[in-house]
């Protein structure tokens, strides 16, 4: 009886969510080919490779769990910069929710960048760039995994690595310098890992801008746990919010970071952090 209910309760977040919702539940995600364009009501249209896999996920965390709280956000016309930006799911939300916005969405792994170009053409304002973010400028091996979410520079931080390429490296400077930028707003950072080297590279920047970072913190990437929290306050954030799966949103426990993961170090543990200055 749980099940069906819970499965109801799927369906009519569909419904609210999604124009095209009725090609999101059974039968229809069997019937129906696996790649498609999903259309939520807040106009936005995001090509998935597969309806019943990661690239879903994805948009089921941006659109219908509101993992990032983008809907809380308050901007006019941001400079917004999508590190680790997948598909770009998060870019195409900023750029949809705040018009005039100026959004640069960085994801170098090869699969993902593809369907990012494509998401970037069917939604004007996202500008797709193939490069990682970093503190070093060059190019540097990356590794790809099996879950097209979780691909990251950091070899250890790989337990499904299927193949590595090699990628170009940007720091905030240079993309201050190319893309004209006099301000930004708001950064999102999702790098598997690759967290504390890009806000090194990012110390003078945030220091002289009035920025948001909203950024993924998996302690399991970190010899300790809270490594990415004292590298956020150096730079200069003094207010850390972590985002709960179920929409409670609360201060950051400095001395309490098992209370919200109590899995401590394992891969599956993750939580969002959105941190202002």
């Amino acid at each position: 009886m749980h099940n069906f209910i819970d499965k109801i309760k799927h369906v009519f977040l569909r419904i609210k969510t999604y124009k095209n919702w009725y090609t999101l539940v059974w039968p229809m995600t069997r019937i129906l080919p696996k790649a498609r364009i999903i259309y939520t009501r807040t106009g936005c249209k995001i090509f998935v490779r597969d309806v019943r896999g990661d690239d879903y996920a994805v948009v089921h965390e941006m659109f219908v769990r509101d993992d990032y709280k983008i809907k809380s956000i308050q901007a006019d016309k941001p400079v917004v910069l999508d590190f680790g930006a997948n598909i770009g799911v998060f870019s195409v939300a900023m750029a949809r929710r705040f018009p005039g916005a100026k959004v640069i969405s960085f994801e170098p792994e090869k699969s993902n960048y593809e369907i990012l170009e494509k998401n970037a053409k069917l939604n004007p304002g996202v500008i797709p760039v193939r490069k990682a973010i970093s503190n070093q400028t060059g190019e540097q091996e990356f590794f790809s995994s099996l879950h097209k979410y979780s691909s990251s520079l950091i070899r250890e931080h790989m337990v499904e690595s299927t193949f590595s390429e090699k990628v170009s490296r940007v720091t905030i400077g240079d993309i201050l310098n190319e893309y004209n930028l006099d301000k930004i707003d708001i950064i999102k950072m999702d790098i598997e890992g690759g967290e504390i080297k890009a806000l090194r590279g990012m110390n003078d920047t945030i220091k002289k801008n009035q920025v948001v970072l909203i950024t993924e913190y998996a302690p399991f990437y970190f010899e300790d746990p809270t490594e990415l929290i004292r590298i956020i306050e150096e730079v200069g954030f003094k207010t850390i919010y972590n985002l709960f799966d179920n929409g409670k949103v609360e201060l950051f426990d400095y001395n309490n970071i098992n209370r919200y993961i109590p899995e401590g170090k394992n891969i599956t543990s993750n939580t969002n952090l959105v941190c202002t200055k």
